[in-house]
């Protein structure tokens, strides 16, 4: 992978990386699906397909509810709106990371939602990958 992203730098350059990086983390997640799926029979990876420009009202309630906690990016908060605009009793997520910033972030928007928007402690599990090790 890291030669990969290498290569992308030489030939494209840095500006687009943090779309390239997306990309290239979402297809090689996808490969890695097929691959869990024929060895853990119950894994499943839930993909979210949000469009930010979705105006309905429970997308504009989390907007507002959110709105005091500053993400660094509009990648981090893009991110955490797509997966609280795709979780449920049905759909509980967990999701791994190993920025301390972005996990920090999540954690105290999300208690926000808890509060102001009745969403479950369940759905939401942030974990920080140095939990694993």
């Amino acid at each position: 992978m890291y030669e990969k992203i290498i290569l992308y730098i030489d030939k494209v350059g840095v500006d687009t990386l943090p779309h390239y990086l997306s990309n290239f983390a979402e297809h090689n997640t996808r490969t890695m699906d097929i691959k869990l799926k024929d060895v853990f029979k119950n894994y499943i990876i839930f993909y979210i397909d949000f469009d930010e420009s979705n105006t309905d009202k429970k997308y504009i309630t989390l907007q507002k509810t959110i709105a005091p906690i500053r993400f660094k990016d509009s990648m981090d908060h893009d991110i955490f709106c797509e997966i609280c605009m795709n979780i449920s009793q049905e759909v509980q997520v967990k999701f791994y990371t190993d920025d301390d910033e972005f996990e920090k972030k999540m954690k105290r928007a999300y208690a926000l939602l808890e509060k102001e928007m009745q969403f479950d402690h369940l759905w939401l599990k942030i974990i920080h990958t140095r939990s694993l090790t």
